[in-house]
């Protein structure tokens, strides 16, 4: 005999079975919990013995926010809808990365979806409310219940809303890490040279947060989004074009890997701050003199001082002769930068000497004692090694 299609044979409801067979096809090709071998068979609170459950996970110990985590629910009474409140072992959270203070929902990765039934979509929805603490699994756990195989297709028997309204389907519930990640504020130069800003960012997940990107606003009051609003960045950086002596503002925003957004942190509503790391920035002109004291914004950027401060400028503080034949200079230093001084006899461009070795600043001043000066007339300067 040929074998004949057994999917529209209506003995024993056969020709219903198709979508949870399908919905729990496409469950399994989609996760590597349901095709691992890790697994632990879950008993409920013992008020339905017709449900099979058993826990599936990608690998012991990791987090769900990193690892596929798979509760899987069948129904085994076809012509009932059994119910039952299944709690996590302590064992078996240790297995599942399960943290007590952490929140967890799930998605049915096998519901029945059909766009004629207006039932597309079901398998992103979330199925526990505000989700469960790790601590309230292990303790109370969760209600779950299961739907009969229906009778007929609602469109033949109005009074049976079946498929449309309460699938026969399995229940393969994905762990998902629904706890809010943490905020990361924009760090960043508060100046920048030119017409081309980027604001930067650290990450502060923690072991159990899996941000997958950023949404950030860029704006020239604070909060404001007039030059971006609310894009997404993978990483930890966004460049963005400006006006030259406008300050801008970013708001920032950590998305997880489940899709759940962190509270918004801001730069500072304050001026740009060299002693803030969440300081607005403000592009800068590199030949102006914002601060007017005699060097160029872009020479202010070489030498690590600040453009906005004519309190901050590269400049010799003082001179004195210690001995006869010795000079002393002494001058404004940003640690880790590098300098070395110079002499000449008579302030021509190709005269300057270097007179010192490689000095690299440990403070904010730094000094060099010329002892071979002698008693003749000579000028001094120092420059900034780049």
């Amino acid at each position: 005999n040929s074998m004949q299609p057994i999917w529209n044979d209506t003995n024993f409801g056969k020709d219903q079975l198709f979508p949870v067979y399908a919905g729990m096809g496409a469950a399994r090709a989609a996760s590597a919990a349901l095709r691992s071998s890790n697994r632990w068979f879950l008993d409920g609170d013992g008020n339905n013995a017709k449900i099979h459950a058993v826990a599936k996970y990608e690998s012991s110990g990791a987090s769900p926010a990193f690892q596929d985590v798979v509760l899987a629910f069948a129904n085994l009474d076809r012509n009932a809808n059994p119910a039952d409140n299944f709690k996590i072992p302590g064992v078996l959270a240790t297995h599942l990365g399960l943290q007590d203070t952490r929140t967890y929902n799930v998605k049915n990765i096998a519901a029945y979806e059909n766009t004629v039934n207006g039932m597309s979509g079901r398998r992103g929805n979330w199925l526990w409310g505000a989700g469960y603490t790790g601590a309230q699994l292990k303790s109370s756990g969760f209600f779950l219940s299961m739907n009969r195989v229906p009778t007929m297709d609602s469109s033949a028997n109005p009074a049976d809303p079946a498929w449309n309204q309460r699938p026969f389907e399995a229940q393969y519930l994905k762990l998902h890490d629904v706890t809010p990640p943490p905020s990361s504020a924009p760090n960043t130069s508060y100046y920048q040279i030119g017409n081309q800003g980027t604001f930067t960012w650290t990450s502060n997940a923690g072991p159990h947060d899996n941000i997958s990107g950023y949404r950030i606003s860029i704006g020239t009051t604070p909060g404001g989004n007039d030059v971006a609003n609310n894009i997404s960045v993978n990483g930890t950086s966004y460049p963005f074009t400006g006006t030259l002596g406008q300050t801008y503002y970013a708001t920032l925003t950590a998305v997880s890997a489940a899709g759940v957004t962190s509270t918004s942190s801001s730069s500072d509503t304050g001026a740009p701050n060299p002693n803030s790391t969440t300081t607005p920035v403000r592009l800068l002109a590199p030949t102006a003199d914002d601060d007017a004291d005699g060097q160029t914004n872009e020479a202010e950027a070489a030498a690590g001082t600040n453009p906005l401060s004519n309190a901050s400028a590269f400049k010799v503080n003082s001179a004195a002769v210690p001995a006869n034949g010795e000079f002393s200079i002494t001058w404004a230093s940003v640690v880790g930068k590098k300098y070395r001084v110079q002499r000449s006899a008579t302030l021509v461009s190709n005269d300057w000497t270097d007179i010192s070795p490689e000095i690299t600043a440990t403070g904010t001043t730094s000094s060099y004692n010329d002892t071979g000066a002698g008693t003749a007339k000579h000028f001094y300067r120092v420059r900034l090694v780049p």
